[in-house]
């Protein structure tokens, strides 16, 4: 410092250096005497003089035996000797034996057309009300209507719900989802993409449809990131899907075809049964991987078995099925939600 400096900028510089190993060693002291930093911790160990008698303890506890009623009974057939064993839930039941029982019918009071339905956490049940009017309809668990949430600049289409209070909303145009918080009547968040068609959630993930055939992810619990899940999936600007515990289910509508992949993104079945199912839009799934599909072609809706393979109609245009566009099964109350185009919702027990 001293070859290429003058002897003002030494000084100057000098004091600066002094100053600071002055700071420094006020810092230093502190920790050594002035604070606990760097005292030793020892740890003592005190046996409780109760433990000291554990010796004399017959017995933890004991462990015993209950009967209850079998999750299987016996069924004798006139053709075979052997009993067979045959569990008595909705699981094992054909698709013919399946009962489809009218809870109550009501009316959305939509002005353009209803597009979306789901079922919230608390049994509410929120409706899109297509554009132009842009809006939600919120009905409660007894089909009455609660209050709209207008989204005027969105044109939401397919709706799924995250909690009692949010939604995510996709929208025919915008190609961004939207999560909108039903008690509050506003938009919470923005998740950019190139999304259209249906969209369902399966625990805190997003499954949307993707406009480059693809099913895309959307972490919630990972500020909404965005990942591929599937590709090569034959969509169209009205297809929907659903989801199970490791299956997920896509329309296409110009193709009339339900297709089902696993969660490794490979496709299981194809229906395209024309003959069955005509122009299909909305789809559901039940805990047992049974798909219920909106055949709007020819007014019904159609039960599909999990392995693609049977299906049968269940609802059709005799039971009020007129123009039906979107489907959805809610699993904890095991009740089918269907709703035509014009907004008369039908709700079904299944058994």
């Amino acid at each position: 410092m001293q070859n290429h400096a003058s002897d003002l900028q030494t000084f100057l510089a000098s004091k600066k250096m002094e100053e600071r190993a002055m700071l420094e060693e006020k810092y230093i002291q502190s920790i050594l005497i002035d604070s606990n930093n760097l005292k030793c911790l020892n740890l003592k160990c005190s046996i409780s003089d109760n433990i000291m008698h554990i010796s004399e303890i017959n017995s933890f506890g004991s462990i015993s035996t209950d009967v209850s009623a079998s999750f299987v009974v016996p069924n004798k057939e006139k053709d075979k000797q052997a009993q067979i064993l045959s569990r008595t839930s909705m699981a094992n039941k054909s698709i013919e034996n399946l009962q489809v029982t009218k809870i109550r019918q009501f009316k959305v009071p939509c002005i353009s057309g209803i597009t979306g339905n789901t079922f919230c956490p608390n049994g509410d049940m929120v409706f899109v009300d297509y554009t132009p009017e842009n809006r939600l309809l919120i009905i409660d668990s007894m089909g009455n209507f609660r209050r709209d949430i207008s989204l005027p600049s969105i044109q939401p289409y397919d709706v799924t719900s995250i909690d009692d209070n949010t939604v995510a909303v996709t929208t025919w145009c915008q190609k961004d989802i939207y999560v909108v918080d039903i008690d509050l009547g506003i938009i919470k968040a923005q998740i950019s993409g190139d999304f259209f068609g249906g969209l369902t959630r399966r625990g805190n993930t997003l499954i949307c449809c993707d406009r480059s055939n693809e099913l895309k992810a959307v972490d919630l619990l990972l500020d909404n990131t965005v990942s591929t899940l599937i590709t090569g999936v034959p969509i169209d600007q009205q297809s929907y899907v659903a989801t199970s515990t490791n299956k997920i289910f896509v329309t296409n509508c110009m193709y009339n075809t339900v297709s089902c992949y696993n969660i490794n993104g490979e496709k299981e079945w194809q229906f395209d049964g024309k003959s069955m199912v005509k122009t299909p839009f909305g789809v559901t799934v039940d805990r047992f991987n049974n798909v219920y599909v909106s055949s709007n072609g020819d007014a019904s809706v159609v039960l599909i078995t999990p392995d693609g393979k049977q299906a049968r109609i269940v609802l059709e245009n005799k039971d009020g099925i007129v123009s039906p566009y979107c489907v959805h099964f809610n699993q904890t109350q095991n009740k089918l939600l269907v709703t035509n185009i014009r907004g008369d919702a039908f709700l079904y027990n299944i058994s």
